[in-house]
């Protein structure tokens, strides 16, 4: 089975994001590329990304044609294979005087001789099919972890410049969390956390923000380890 690919626009939707949070990655968290942090941000490379993901869809389509090709010829010699021994079975018959039932016996072995000579081509192609989709997979995998890992620095940087930022732990101090910043924090987590702090999280609503802000640095600090603008 193929693999189903995501535009980058489709896999920021599951993640909660739009465009924005990788060319001014600082806006959403109120450092756009023009306030006093916005340096600290860097836009994500779109053009390289989407390269990328070409270069694996094309990548998987070769492959995977060299495989079906492959599988035409093994299997159309294994078809020519099986006349040419039910032919010369035939063939014999007629000088020698080959008695029917045992003629009718020889073609019976040829046929599943033939038959066990395909069903083997077949099991190796899906061997082959298997391992093919497994290895680009686990690249895809990949290119999309690149996307996670960027949305996760990202949210880690904010949080870190509002933790040594005096003013701006005072302007969340003034805030309430609502469930809409419970779930745009969330996705910026690894699958494995985001259930537990959706849980812890969920108890802060209608708190001040920057308690919502302190539980997401700490699995931050888990999951990312805590380095500063890394």
């Amino acid at each position: 089975m193929a693999i189903d690919y995501s535009t980058l626009a489709e896999e920021l939707q599951k993640r909660g994001v739009t465009m924005e949070a990788l060319t001014d990655p600082g806006a959403s968290f109120g450092y756009g590329a023009e306030t006093q942090y916005g340096q600290f941000f860097s836009p994500f490379d779109i053009q390289g990304y989407n390269q990328s993901l070409l270069a694996l869809e094309n990548l998987e389509e070769s492959l995977l044609g060299g495989l079906e090709r492959q599988f035409g010829f093994q299997g159309q010699s294994a078809r020519t294979s099986q006349q040419s021994a039910l032919q010369k079975i035939r063939n014999q018959q007629r000088p020698s005087g080959l008695v029917s039932g045992a003629g009718e016996r020889l073609e019976q072995f040829a046929r599943r001789s033939g038959a066990e000579s395909y069903q083997d081509i077949v099991r190796q192609m899906e061997g082959r099919r298997t391992a093919t989709e497994e290895q680009i997979g686990s690249q895809y995998a990949r290119l999309t972890g690149t996307l996670d890992d960027y949305l996760a620095g990202t949210s880690q940087r904010a949080l870190q410049i509002r933790q040594f930022d005096p003013a701006q732990t005072q302007e969340n101090q003034g805030r309430m969390t609502t469930q809409q910043d419970i779930e745009r924090l969330m996705f910026q987590l690894p699958d494995d956390m985001r259930m537990n702090f959706e849980q812890q999280a969920m108890s802060l609503v209608g708190n001040p923000y920057q308690s919502l802000i302190d539980l997401f640095s700490q699995y931050q600090s888990n999951s990312q380890g805590g380095e500063m603008y890394g």
